[in-house]
């Protein structure tokens, strides 16, 4: 849970969770913390819509294009 609101801080705009040892439980904790995190303040809400606006913009930008 602490990785994934210093990854967001640092400027990670996705994160992906899996891969062996993540279970429901361990992904339930992390979307937890990280609302904790945002309510907190510890998660400034604009570095949120920054993320969201890159993500959202860069799908576009590949919807946009042929399917090769």
């Amino acid at each position: 849970s602490e990785a994934a609101i210093l990854a967001i801080n640092a400027g990670c705009d996705l994160l992906l969770l899996g891969g062996k040892g993540i279970n429901i439980q361990i992904i339930c904790q992390v979307h937890k913390a990280l609302i904790e995190a945002v309510e907190s303040g510890r998660i400034p809400l604009e570095r949120l819509d920054a993320a969201f606006n890159k993500v959202r913009r860069l799908k576009f930008i590949k919807l946009s294009q042929p399917f090769i």
